[in-house]
């Protein structure tokens, strides 16, 4: 298949997937990469979705390193930055990116940074609005050079890129009968009142930990107006924030994950006490540092997350981005817990301390899987029902 074709099939499933049949007059996207050919293709299917308007902010860094080495004026900096008139009617925001090109070197360059806080100044009435957009954002994973030499050590493998990730994610319409599903499913396991979560699986996990009384199950989509919102897609995860002080037991990596966004990890054992990590043996010296010596909060549990071995992302064993890795199989993160887990007030929050409420705090969350074919989840309710969650990799809820 022609690589513009693929590259149009992919943006038109993210599209239809932020979209999701309502009327959006203004679609803003954000990229940490260079859009190139990709504004023509997403300039010509706007009328397919019947868009009025597209605004784009994406990052070139070649064009803006050559421009702020020069030392600009402030009337040159005036100029140089794109400005957009302020957008009436509905408005979505879909944010195309990826770990490696987000947290790249160039990104995170004085020249990038000086350029993102003038066009957040130059455009400050645009960003007042979209701040208030909670609901209306879809994040998703979008190919892109940095990203392909990453994965493959060249840029030159872009198209490889583009074909393996158009290729495993489907269609918004394949994919809602299983986002009902896992609303249901998440809607069930809120009601459950769930004590603790067991964990098993054949390569040697052997993992419990609980759950706080105000613990919340959350999925994306979400349920908004009759609709699901899609804030990551794809998503296939069902997740909650646990107790930070209670996991105990084993856990046995199933699959390599990316540490601190580049660092790659092959295989990791953790043994847990109380919550904390007392015991680690991975084939990376760092990773068994940082976790060893309590660095950043990532020695306790900020995150559980339950996915079907059934997931469409399953077929590829490491993608090199976290929003596609963590949807392959049922995961834990190390670090920082989920605000949108954690059902108790930004009052008493501020009051005490996310810790005296027993989650977890941290500057970093870092997502690890460790569900397979084999894993059996049962959760154990606050009555000491025992109910099966998953087995085989599959759900029985």
């Amino acid at each position: 298949m022609d690589l513009n074709i693929i590259k149009k099939e992919y943006l038109r499933k993210i599209l239809k997937a932020s979209l999701n049949g309502q009327k959006y007059s203004t679609v803003f996207i954000r990229a940490t990469f260079p859009l190139y050919d990709l504004k023509d293709i997403l300039e010509e299917l706007k009328y397919e979705f019947n868009i009025e308007n597209i605004i784009f902010f994406d990052v070139d860094y070649d064009k803006i390193k050559s421009f702020y080495e020069t030392n600009p004026s402030e009337d040159e900096i005036e100029k140089f930055i794109p400005k957009y008139p302020i957008p009436t009617g509905n408005m979505k925001v879909i944010i195309l990116t990826d770990d490696s090109t987000y947290y790249s070197n160039y990104m995170s360059s004085e020249y990038t940074e000086d350029y993102i806080d003038d066009f957040f100044k130059y455009n400050s009435e645009l960003f007042d609005i979209i701040s208030t957009l909670e609901n209306k954002i879809t994040i998703s994973a979008c190919p892109n050079k940095e990203w392909a030499k990453y994965l493959y050590g060249s840029q030159n493998r872009l198209s490889d890129l583009w074909k393996i990730i158009n290729s495993n994610i489907p269609d918004i319409d394949q994919s809602n009968i299983e986002s009902r599903n896992m609303i249901e499913r998440r809607n069930e396991l809120n009601k459950m009142n769930i004590r603790n979560l067991h964990f098993y699986t054949d390569l040697g996990t052997d993992f419990s930990i609980s759950l706080n009384p105000s613990s919340i199950w959350v999925c994306y989509p979400e349920e908004l107006g009759g609709k699901a919102n899609y804030y990551n897609y794809p998503s296939y995860e069902i997740f909650t924030s646990p107790n930070c002080y209670s996991g105990n037991g084993k856990i046995v990596l199933s699959k390599k994950f990316k540490f601190f966004y580049e660092k790659v990890i092959n295989s990791a054992t953790l043994e847990f006490s109380k919550g904390r990590i007392v015991s680690c043996v991975s084939d990376n010296d760092y990773f068994d540092d940082i976790v060893k010596k309590r660095t950043f909060g990532l020695y306790r549990i900020g995150e559980i997350a339950l996915v079907a071995n059934s997931s469409p992302l399953k077929y590829s064993d490491f993608y090199g981005t976290r929003s596609l890795d963590e949807n392959t199989a049922c995961h834990f993160a190390l670090g920082d817990s989920i605000g949108d887990c954690i059902g108790i007030s930004e009052d008493k929050l501020a009051a005490k301390g996310p810790r005296y409420y027993r989650y977890n705090t941290s500057d970093y969350h870092e997502d690890i899987v460790f569900g397979n074919d084999s894993i059996v989840v049962e959760a154990e309710t606050q009555q000491k029902q025992k109910v099966l969650l998953i087995e085989k990799g599959e759900w029985k809820l």
